[in-house]
């Protein structure tokens, strides 16, 4: 029975271990999107944390909303996934000498919205806005430029 059991253990982490490299050779030419990608997701996450506990403290906050970062994670890696099949199955890999240009603009466009949910995380907690800071930003360097033109 102990060697049965041995035998069965070795398969089935042997079929485990086939299994991951399956999925990590999947991911391998697109590793660097999903993980930004999984960065950015991670940072709204504890973004949304900090301010749930911020403005209501930590008896509102429940782990079933936390759940909701699985089926996200789930959609964007997998429409990553289907671009990149798209760019090397349709479009051969380049549009326009531009390599996997639709994985980049998914990519680009799950940034975005995860950058808005961080900025509107920032702004329930009384912070301007990004584009504000960044209008802020381009003003002074415009007026220092005119300082160090003169």
């Amino acid at each position: 029975m102990d060697d049965n059991f041995k035998y069965v253990s070795i398969l089935a982490l042997n079929f485990f271990t086939k299994i991951a490299a399956l999925v990590i050779s999947i991911f391998t030419p697109i590793k660097a999107f999903v993980f930004i990608v999984f960065l950015m997701v991670l940072i709204d996450t504890a973004f949304g944390i900090y301010s749930v506990h911020k403005i209501k403290g930590w008896g509102y906050f429940t782990s079933n909303k936390l759940f909701n970062i699985v089926p996200k994670l789930f959609f964007y890696f997998g429409t990553i996934l289907l671009s990149y099949q798209i760019d090397t199955h349709i479009f051969e890999g380049s549009i326009n000498d531009v390599n996997i240009m639709v994985t980049k603009v998914v990519t680009f466009i799950w940034l975005t919205i995860e950058t808005k949910s961080i900025d509107e995380t920032s702004v329930k907690l009384g912070n301007k806005p990004i584009l504000d800071t960044l209008q802020d930003t381009i003003k002074r360097f415009r007026s220092i430029k005119k300082d160090v033109n003169l």
